[in-house]
Order: C-alpha cells, then structure tokens, then sequence
C-alpha cells in the first residue's frame, strides 16, 4: 500500500506550479493523514490565485460526496464536480481559487463530504494594495554616437512580486520619431548627439501596469563633430534622398564652383572630407588632424556625420552640404549641428533643391562656428556637380 502512494506523490513532483497541497486517506498504518493547509501566497488586491488539493487514496475505497467552501473569499472550480471515488493510490485534484477582494489576511474552510464521513481542511491567503515596479538598468556612463547601448528591464517586478507579462520599450531620439520594442531587453545605437529618451512600460499578469523614465546623454564622436540630418518641406511628400556633408580642410583648392576667379575648394581631393574621400591621412598632427566620415547615408534622412580630434596647426575647416540626388522626391530642409567637446556651437537649417550646394559656415579651431553668408542670407550655388565622382 505504501509503494501505491508513495508512487503517486512521485508523479505529482515537480509537475505542478505552485507544489499541490497533498492530503492522504487512509488508516495510519498506511500513511497518516497530512496536516493541509492549502495557503496561498500575498497577491494584489483585485487579483485571483488558484491551487489544488491533491487527495491520494490509500488502503481502502474512498467515495466523496462534496467538496464546498463554507467560509471566506474562496470557491472551487466549478468543473470539479463530485461524487468520486477514489481507488488504492488513486489521485483526485480539487482546483481552489483565492479571490483577493480586500486588502488584509483571509481565513476560509473546505469542506470535503465522504460516505464513511467528513474533513475540514483550512485556508488562508492574504492581499495587498501593491503595483508593478518598472525598473530601467543599463545605458550609464560616457556613451559617444554609434557605440551600442543597451538597456534592461529584468529589474522590474510585478505588483506583490508577481511574474510580468508584457514589456514595452520606446526610444526616442533627440528629434526624429520614436522606435517602439517589446521584449526584456532593448538594444540600439545613437546616431544623433543630445539626449535619448527611454521609456519602460511593463505589464503583469494581472494587467497592471507601470512607467519608468531614464535619459542617455549622447556625445560626439571626437572633439570636433559636424551632424548632417535632412527631411522633407513641411507638407512636401516623403521618400529617399541623396544629400552629402563636405568638411574642407584649409589647403583644398578644388574648382572655381560661382565663376568668380577664385578656386572654392569643394571636392578637392584629399582635402575635402566626404563620402568620396571618406579617411584621408592628413597627417599633420600624428592622425589627430584627419577629418573622418563617420557615417554616409544614401537614402535619408541622415544622419552623415564629419569628426576630427585635433587642428593640426591650421585654424579653420569649413562646412558643406551638397544634394546629391533627390531621386524624383524634391526640394529637402538640410540641417547641420556642430559640436564642439560635447557643447552644441552651430544649429544651421536652410532648404535645397538637387544640385544645390550649401555653404554652412566655418569651425574655428576655438570651437566656435562662423556662418557663412551670400546677398540673400544663405551662401548656395545651384546646379554643381560633382567634380571626380568616383563610385557612388
């Protein structure tokens, strides 16, 4: 009779969540009778819990009868419906539920009715006015453009400790729209300098929810950083767009673009850093001085992204957007920002159509930015084109 019972409770090890309350029937030279209790763990108030009352048979037929709660916010899974029988070693699960109503402790009884008579087993569970906590982790320290950032929400509980169902993850840029991910863990790289704004929502089992906020500071690449973003007129129509940022360095001599005598230095190789000449080795003060394209983008709406570390013993660089190709999409707002060791010096807009190419102004080795000027405000020649286009 003990090897009936006792491989019962071996198939019920480990199988269910939470671990069943087990009661056996029987005389004590069997197996004695449990002491259950069937408690439950806190819960939010509002929320439901359910547990089985697993009832073994031992030695002799077990028929009940009824199996009712007469005390407390308790009830049994209307689909257990009685009267069973129970054989040597035979399992009989009572699914019970926990009603949390109100906050505070509950007491309650089940009553199970069997031919040869009747026994009370107690129950008990308790509530608590509780939420769900979102917690945002990771994303800390210096993180400069493009490196990658990850942020974590495995910190977050559920109200009253319960498991969570649901996250949700939105990204925002400091302009531009928000990227929305739903899992654990949300990765993603910076491309624009300022601040990202990161928002948590998560969701337990019992539907309710919670927000945390966090704030990732993006810095740039190197001490001097030029950021060229593009979009659309306001009302104009979408789609892709070729624009391209130029940094000249002082000894581009390049073509005489406005005709007036004068070489304007665009596209002057290797002294023009752009998508055509993307890492020249400058070299004038050990690679420090080398303008780099960090990021080219063919498509839009940017950013395409210009840095260098040092002067190399010059004073100046100026700063260009040339339209490459509009791909039949029109007239786009160029706008270009400048940094200078993680401080915003140069937030300059105007709008260009394809062939344009717009002079934004000069970085003075200072770190500060003087805009460049033509007879009405913005300095912009139309219609240039590329001089030694190379692949693109």
């Amino acid at each position: 009779m003990r090897c009936a019972v006792a491989a019962a409770l071996a198939m019920l090890s480990g199988c269910l969540d939470p671990e069943p309350v087990v009661l056996t029937l029987g005389p004590a030279s069997c197996m004695p009778d449990a002491p259950a209790v069937v408690a439950f763990e806190p819960i939010p108030v509002g929320g439901h819990e359910s547990r089985e009352l697993v009832i073994i048979g031992c030695a002799f037929d077990h028929e009940l009868l009824d199996a009712s709660i007469t005390a407390g916010p308790f009830r049994v899974d209307p689909e257990f419906t009685p009267p069973r029988t129970l054989a040597l070693g035979e399992v009989l699960r009572v699914p019970i539920t926990f009603d949390a109503t109100t906050s505070g402790t509950a007491q309650g009884e089940l009553v199970l009715r069997f031919r040869r008579g009747q026994l009370a087993v107690p129950l008990t569970g308790a509530a608590r006015d509780c939420a769900p906590t979102s917690v945002i982790t990771g994303g800390d320290g210096a993180i400069g453009a493009f490196e990658p950032v990850e942020v974590d929400g495995h910190e977050s509980l559920g109200a009253c400790g319960t498991s969570l169902t649901g996250w949700r993850w939105e990204i925002t840029p400091p302009f531009g729209p928000t990227v929305v991910t739903r899992s654990p863990v949300a990765s993603f790289e910076p491309d624009l300098v300022g601040p990202w704004d990161v928002r948590l929502e998560v969701v337990d089992r019992l539907g309710r929810t919670d927000t945390s906020e966090a704030t990732i500071e993006v810095g740039p690449v190197r001490r001097y950083h030029v950021e060229l973003t593009w979009a659309p007129p306001l009302f104009a129509q979408g789609g892709e767009s070729d624009l391209d940022l130029h940094v000249l360095h002082p000894f581009a001599v390049g073509e005489d673009i406005d005709h007036d005598g004068t070489a304007d230095g665009w596209f002057d190789l290797p002294f023009d850093v752009h998508w055509n000449n993307a890492a020249p080795a400058w070299g004038f003060a050990g690679g420090d001085d080398d303008g780099r394209l960090d990021r080219d983008d063919r498509e839009g709406p940017g950013p395409e992204v210009v840095s260098l570390e040092d002067c190399g013993g010059v004073d100046r660089y100026r700063v260009g957007v040339h339209f490459f190709d509009d791909h039949g999409s029109g007239a786009r707002v160029a706008r270009v920002r400048v940094f200078f060791e993680r401080g915003l010096v140069a937030d300059r807009s105007a709008t260009l159509a394809v062939g344009d190419l717009w002079e934004v102004g000069t970085i003075l080795c200072d770190g500060t930015f003087e805009s460049a000027s033509g007879p009405s405000g913005e300095r912009v020649w139309a219609n240039v084109e590329v001089v030694a286009p190379g692949t693109r």
